[in-house]
Order: structure tokens, then sequence, then C-alpha cells
């Protein structure tokens, strides 16, 4: 299990690092080694999400972002992920972003989700701030 978990977190250290360089197709497959290796963690679940929303496969990744929520709902981080994702969709975000100001109330990206998403009832508006957005695990 040490060993696994090693491997999840090498390859989860790889997709993050491809994902800020913009190569969703290594982050992809980095991501899917690092749930190959230890398949309960939410995180690369949260980097297929990021990725699958900039490459409009809006479905999968509101899908993605809902695995981080199950396997850990009380992070806000997987709530954010999920926000995005439904905000890049043009669909509403707000139950998310309430869930985040639930759960980490003062913090700086809270704020941010709030300012971005629960002002608003556009989806276009949604969408474009969704593509902008700030990352928690950039």
């Amino acid at each position: 299990t040490p060993g696994l978990t090693t491997v999840s977190q090498a390859r989860l250290t790889d997709g993050v690092a491809a994902l800020k360089a913009g190569d969703c197709g290594t982050a992809i497959d980095a991501a899917l080694d690092s749930i190959g290796a230890v398949g309960v963690r939410a995180e690369p679940y949260m980097v297929l999400s990021y990725c699958d929303a900039r490459l409009d496969r809006h479905d999968l990744a509101i899908s993605m972002a809902g695995r981080a929520v199950e396997l850990d709902g009380e992070n806000w981080q997987t709530h954010y992920a999920l926000a995005l994702a439904f905000a890049n969709a043009g669909r509403d975000p707000r139950a998310a972003v309430r869930r985040i100001r639930e759960l980490n109330p003062r913090g700086e990206l809270t704020g941010y989700a709030v300012r971005r998403f629960a002002t608003t009832n556009d989806p276009r508006k949604w969408r474009r701030r969704a593509r902008s957005a700030r990352l928690p695990i950039l």
C-alpha cells in the first residue's frame, strides 16, 4: 500500500504540473494512472474534471467532479471543482458555491467563487467566468 500511494502521488504531481502547463492530454493520462494506483483519492478526479471542462466535455467534467465530492465531500475544493464544472457547462453552480462557503467560509477562493458565480443568474457569464477561474490545486 505505501508503494501504491507513492506511485499515485507521483502521478498526481505529474498531472497537476501538466494541467498548469495547459497539457490536458498528459494531465488526463497521469490522473488516470494515479487513480489506477489508488482509486479512493479525490484529487485525480478533480484534475480530470478541470481538463474535461477545458475540452468542453461538460457531462464528463461534472461526473468527475461529482466523483471527487463522493470521495471527499467535506473538502471545499471538491465542491469548487463541481461549481466550475457546472458553470463551464452553463448550468447553475450556486448550490456548489453555497457548499464551498459552508465548508470554507473565510477562504480567499470561497469569496472568489461567490463573486464569480453566486452574483449572477446568466449561464453565459457562468461559462465565461469558469473558463478563467483560478484553480485551488495549482
